[in-house]
């Protein structure tokens, strides 16, 4: 029998939407198709789906946790609309978490966190990670591609880039990619440096 607890991970806003389940010391996860965009429609089927594999039911997750973004507009909203409801049926809490800042803890040092936002555009925050805190150098900015950010905009240079696996990439070296964002935010959940938010839509680029 499976105990009270788990912890279903949701994100919808960035490159097909990942979904992580963690129970009994096991995580089980899904990513989406990078090339089609998170759908209403087919997010409850793969959480059934997800369930069934870890040999689970609504009733075992204790807590689920969604990303807050950036990412896609849509995907957010989805994402959010969905975690929202399936924990109000099961009567559990949401925790919302900043994708941006959950990236960044996967590294030390100044850190430069990226998603992809949708339209050739991408989303970035540089933080000054340590173990004790996570603290934004500079604001997060839409910018047209990777190659747009430059590392001299901040006074210290960048130690790590960290990524959403399938993004374009041409930062060179440091880069950190990770596969699946769901399970970033599965560890997220627990650490003390990362807060909840409400949802972050940002806006057009700012150098297309």
């Amino acid at each position: 029998m499976k105990k009270l607890g788990g912890t279903l991970s949701i994100e919808a806003g960035v490159l097909g939407g990942s979904l992580a389940f963690a129970i009994d010391g096991y995580v089980h996860s899904f990513i989406g198709d990078p090339s089609a965009p998170a759908k209403a429609e087919l997010l409850l089927p793969k959480i059934d789906e997800l369930l069934r594999d870890a040999d689970a039911s609504p009733k075992d997750i204790g807590k689920i946790v969604v990303s807050a973004g950036p990412g896609s507009f849509t995907g957010i909203r989805i994402g959010i609309a969905t975690a929202l409801g399936l924990a109000n049926s099961i009567g559990i809490k949401v925790i919302r978490l900043p994708l941006l800042p959950t990236l960044a803890f996967a590294a030390e040092g100044v850190v430069c966190a990226s998603v992809p936002v949708g339209r050739g555009s991408t989303a970035s925050q540089i933080f000054k990670v340590s173990a004790d805190s996570i603290v934004s150098i500079r604001p997060a900015v839409v910018h047209a591609s990777t190659a747009r950010l430059d590392p001299e905009d901040v006074e210290a240079p960048i130690d790590h880039f960290v990524v959403a696996k399938g993004s374009e990439v041409s930062y060179g070296q440091n880069v950190i990619m990770i596969e699946n964002l769901a399970e970033q935010l599965l560890g997220a959940a627990d650490d003390p440096r990362i807060t909840e938010a409400e949802p972050i839509f940002l806006s057009k680029p700012v150098n297309a």
